[in-house]
């Protein structure tokens, strides 16, 4: 697996400057904005790759990239990670492709522990979209275990299902982006200052 630099521009000024992609897996993707004062990372949780790497950006990371620029805390660096690092795969396919999943796992994680430890000054946003089936979860839990020892506020998109929604057209607004913490009880992400159980 190689980690690559490259220079080249995406939309909002956002240009990606390294990439851990090892075939069908890509295990993170940093981008950043040279627009953009400061050392403030956004380390972003999602639920698998996209087809955004080096040369190219996709829609998904276009809406994510749209709703960064436009929110209140300005980052000069995102970095992507995922709960499984094989691409596009949808909640029904985690159980569907277990075996592969769990045979990169370790990797991830591994980049995982290394993004989080080298990110600096770091916020976390916080969109899988919905959480299904027991692998799916185990993945969560064991990333926001690790995300939450880290004390980094947390942030997600808002949508009619809840908090934590996949970068699209409907949620991924700048207005949709709030401040959460995970519930004690539930283990479901809560607006910071809500009372919701």
């Amino acid at each position: 697996m190689a980690n690559n630099d490259g220079d080249k521009l995406y939309k909002n000024g956002y240009r990606a400057v390294k990439a851990s992609i090892d075939g069908n897996c890509r295990y993170s993707l940093e981008r950043v904005n040279g627009e953009v004062e400061g050392s403030k990372t956004l380390v972003t949780l999602l639920r698998s790759p996209s087809s955004a790497n080096l040369v190219q950006s996709d829609r998904s990371t276009n809406y994510l990239t749209k709703a960064i620029m436009h929110g209140r805390n300005q980052y000069h660096s995102v970095i992507l990670i995922n709960l499984t690092a094989l691409k596009d795969i949808e909640p029904k396919g985690f159980e569907k492709n277990s075996e592969e999943i769990k045979r990169h796992e370790e990797e991830n994680a591994a980049e995982i522990n290394q993004v989080l430890k080298s990110a600096g000054d770091f916020d976390c946003l916080i969109a899988t979209g919905p959480i299904e089936g027991k692998l799916m979860t185990q993945l969560y839990c064991q990333d926001m275990e690790k995300i939450e020892r880290t004390k980094a506020s947390l942030y997600a998109f808002e949508a009619k299902s809840g908090f934590g929604a996949l970068p699209d057209s409907r949620s991924t607004k700048s207005s949709n982006l709030v401040s959460v913490k995970k519930d004690e009880e539930s283990g479901s992400l809560i607006a910071v200052d809500s009372d919701a159980k």
